[in-house]
């Protein structure tokens, strides 16, 4: 499925070859000629990115920039006649990614776009590989766990626990489902070994492990972990 579009300029021949360069590199556009009907055709037609002009009638690119941001994150380019770097600075402190400095070639906006939604892409990637609970910061591609800027060394085992806490975070696990999911139906140990290990990542994770603020007991079913502010 290719990537929606919203182009916004009140020069028409600019927002036509704009167009017809972006339909041929692949996308599907949505076109506006002023920053009202930019703002209407963004919340009908749910685009994934937009390039926006500065200079427009009714509402600038800053308004338009300042009103999407409020709902949305995604990439935005603005397209401005401007010199001042002034005026580029406001724009990227609005939430812009990116801008182009009029004249400019289509393939140059293409080519900025594409980077900026692959660094999306990369972006969304690496938050799904982490999950994070207050100072505690999980990687499972890297295998790390950090407390704020400390990194913290965890056995395969503890690492394992800890990982099947946090990705269901508030919700109480059995020993019989952490073996199950850390050590595999086949283990044949004692159910108490779990208990040995919660006490060794507590040791490492917790600020006071004999006042757990993360990784807390359930008497008589297991353990689960959440926020220290509960």
């Amino acid at each position: 499925m290719s990537v929606k579009l919203l182009l916004v300029d009140d020069d028409p021949d600019l927002l036509y070859t704009l167009e017809r360069y972006l339909q041929q590199s692949g996308y599907s556009t949505v076109t506006a000629n002023n920053g009202k009907s930019a703002i209407n055709i963004f919340e009908a037609e749910k685009p994934q990115a937009a390039l926006i002009d500065v200079m427009m009638p009714e509402l600038d690119g800053f308004e338009v920039v300042k009103k999407i941001r409020s709902v949305s994150s995604i990439p935005i380019i603005l397209l401005t006649a401007r010199s001042d770097e002034t005026d580029k600075i406001v724009g990227l402190e609005l939430g812009a990614d990116d801008y182009v400095t009029k004249p400019f070639s289509p393939r140059e906006v293409v080519a900025r776009l594409k980077a900026i939604m692959r660094r999306g892409n990369q972006n969304q990637q690496e938050l799904k590989s982490k999950i994070i609970i207050d100072e505690i910061t999980v990687d499972k591609n890297t295998r790390s766990v950090m407390r704020g800027e400390s990194e913290i060394q965890l056995t395969k085992t503890e690492f394992d626990i800890l990982i099947t806490l946090m990705e269901s975070p508030g919700q109480v696990f059995t020993r019989d489902q952490i073996i199950d999911r850390v050590l595999g139906y086949t283990y044949e140990g004692f159910e108490r070994t779990i208990d040995a290990h919660v006490r060794n990542l507590r040791k490492k994770i917790e600020p006071d492990s004999n006042n757990p603020t993360y990784i807390k007991t359930v008497f008589g079913v297991g353990y689960k972990i959440e926020s220290s502010g509960k």
